[in-house]
């Protein structure tokens, strides 16, 4: 089986951003879930954890453009 090419820079940045994409739809499902559940300081620290992957996700999208940019 051949191998697989390494990821471009590009490539690379853009899966960052799907992941993280992934991560907080997820981390935002577990904070709805908590909430509806009435568990309030359980939600407060799955609203730390969420505020921290949308932080991740915004330097990513910034990693990414710079990627795009730098790769025209």
């Amino acid at each position: 089986m051949p191998a697989t090419p390494p990821e471009t820079p590009l490539e690379q940045a853009a899966r960052h951003v799907s992941e993280a994409e992934k991560r907080v739809e997820r981390q935002s499902a577990i904070l709805d879930g908590l909430v509806k559940a009435g568990h309030a300081e359980a939600a407060d620290k799955a609203r730390h954890v969420l505020r921290t992957l949308q932080t991740s996700l915004d330097l990513a999208r910034e990693h990414l453009e710079l990627e795009r940019t730098m790769s025209r």
